[in-house]
């Protein structure tokens, strides 16, 4: 999905009642280490915790405008693709999963959306017009 005037790529959003969670996921080679904001692929930093914050921040105000709600928790989800997976710490904002935890992760979340605000943030997602 494209979202802003510059076509900012989400690759995933997942809306139910635990809330709103921006998916970015990364099919990577070799071997990934978290420590806190800091990623590493193969001892090679990538700035994969910022962009996710930002691309997050952007949903939340996509989608707050669209709905004219207050407030909105959205999670970013860095989901990585059958790595060799290390995290030391996650990061602050951002929760970094294997892919084989990512269903049961979001199972485990507590009810934070009521039936009704699930529906409208759905429909509002779906909206061409939310995104620009």
């Amino acid at each position: 999905m494209q979202v802003g005037a510059r076509g900012a790529n989400v690759d995933h959003l997942a809306i139910g009642p635990p809330g709103v969670f921006v998916l970015n996921t990364k099919n990577v080679d070799g071997n990934v280490w978290v420590g806190g904001d800091v990623v590493m692929v193969n001892g090679h930093r990538r700035d994969f915790v910022e962009k996710l914050e930002a691309e997050a921040q952007r949903v939340r105000r996509c989608l707050l405008g669209a709905t004219r709600q207050r407030s909105l928790w959205v999670q970013g989800l860095l989901v990585f693709v059958e790595p060799d997976l290390a995290v030391k710490q996650q990061p602050r904002n951002v929760v970094v999963v294997h892919d084989k935890e990512l269903v049961q992760r979001l199972l485990e979340q507590p009810v934070k959306l009521k039936a009704s605000e699930v529906e409208k943030l759905s429909h509002a997602a779906q909206q061409e017009s939310t995104w620009r």
